[in-house]
């Protein structure tokens, strides 16, 4: 990740007065380094000079000084250039910092949504596959792990949402509902030597591994070419 990035968004966020923990939670960055990048901030008291961001107060960006020869409304002798408000290379510079700060949020915001979604159909692939106690158990786990759906449902449709992606429109969507649905029924198990399995879960097994190769955003008509199905 380019460090350049990660102080801009640092930089934008602890403008708009987000705490080192939110900063953190929203960057994936950890909270000690969060930490660094703001005490950097302060120790250098970062301003309009060469290599660094303008300085941000409540979300704004400070105007930038004059060029010399040109007065303070951006004309030359009472007269505008071309008639449009001149915009300095300071000007440009920052807002295609601020762009490319928004491209990297996003692209970071998709990275953890990934990372989150494969660890959990891994996890849960192990679960449906593995031996439960007793029915008990299973009953509290079977609850347990649909409420883990249901929030992974809801982190990702907001990551969608910032990313203007049509979360119904995901395979992801379809794998998680098909999960949520199997998990709901209470699955029947079956009595072994070491406690108990669940029956009938290999279907779910095989959608929860073929989803897990896939991009987080694969388009779900595609994806049906790609997998097993539930």
């Amino acid at each position: 990740m380019n460090r350049e990035y990660i102080n801009a968004e640092v930089q934008r966020l602890h403008g708009e007065g987000y705490s080192i923990r939110q900063i953190a939670a929203e960057t994936g960055i950890g909270k000690s380094s969060v930490g660094r990048i703001v005490k950097a901030m302060h120790d250098n008291n970062p301003g309009t000079g060469g290599g660094t961001h303008p300085e941000v107060d409540s979300g704004t960006v400070s105007k930038p000084a004059p060029e010399t020869g040109r007065n303070t409304d951006g004309t030359y002798n009472g007269r505008k250039d071309f008639d449009k408000e001149s915009v300095s290379p300071l000007q440009e510079d920052t807002e295609e910092n601020f762009s490319l700060s928004e491209e990297f949020f996003v692209s970071l915001r998709k990275q953890n949504l990934q990372i989150r979604y494969r660890v959990f159909l891994n996890s849960t692939e192990e679960f449906l596959g593995g031996n439960l106690d007793s029915e008990e158990v299973a009953l509290f786990l079977f609850k347990s792990r649909q409420s883990r759906v249901e929030e992974l449902i809801n982190y990702a449709f907001n990551v969608c949402y910032e990313c203007h992606v049509q979360y119904n429109e995901l395979y992801m969507a379809h794998v998680l509902e098909q999960l949520y649905g199997f998990l709901g029924q209470h699955p029947e198990l079956e009595k072994v030597g070491y406690g108990f399995k669940i029956k009938n879960s290999t279907s779910i097994r095989i959608l929860l591994r073929g989803a897990v190769r896939l991009d987080v955003f694969e388009i779900q008509c595609k994806a049906n070419r790609l997998t097993a199905t539930y």
